[in-house]
């Protein structure tokens, strides 16, 4: 699918939807603005698949629990104390 850089996140939604893709890397700038990395989730690579900004260690973990998730990716905000989290179902159950 491919990479945006410096987009707002109302601009990611739309580039989802309408590619019927999902996140494999997400990155929050300081200016709000993310970049990602998106992938096909259609057919065999479809998955159950969520993304959080902006989140606490905390929070972070108790969204692993309730969606019995695993996390794909993790980076640290560039404003600094919270990170931008993506996450698939786990198939491990």
């Amino acid at each position: 699918m491919g990479q945006l850089t410096e987009q707002s996140i109302a601009t990611v939604s739309s580039e989802l939807s309408t590619n019927q893709a999902r996140l494999i890397s997400a990155q929050r700038n300081a200016d709000g603005t993310v970049n990602v990395v998106m992938v096909s989730n259609t057919g065999s690579t479809g998955r159950t698949w969520w993304w959080y900004l902006g989140q606490t260690t905390a929070q972070i973990s108790a969204e692993v629990t309730a969606n019995n998730g695993r996390i794909v990716s993790l980076a640290a905000d560039r404003a600094g104390g919270t990170y931008t989290v993506v996450m698939h179902r786990s198939s491990l159950a």
